[in-house]
């Protein structure tokens, strides 16, 4: 019988291997950066009004 010692939760978050990251990276970097964008412009040209 194979045993195998228990990974860390850092080690399964930042496995690749089998994961669907291969596929969707390019579509999650794209999503994160327009998040940012939309994230600095709303606070340079649409500045909150405060009472």
């Amino acid at each position: 019988m194979i045993v195998r010692d228990r990974p860390s939760g850092i080690r399964l978050f930042l496995v690749v291997r089998g994961s669907i990251l291969k596929r969707i990276h390019l579509t999650l970097l794209v999503n994160t950066l327009s998040a940012v964008v939309v994230t600095v412009v709303h606070g340079n040209f649409l500045p909150s009004r405060s009472r």
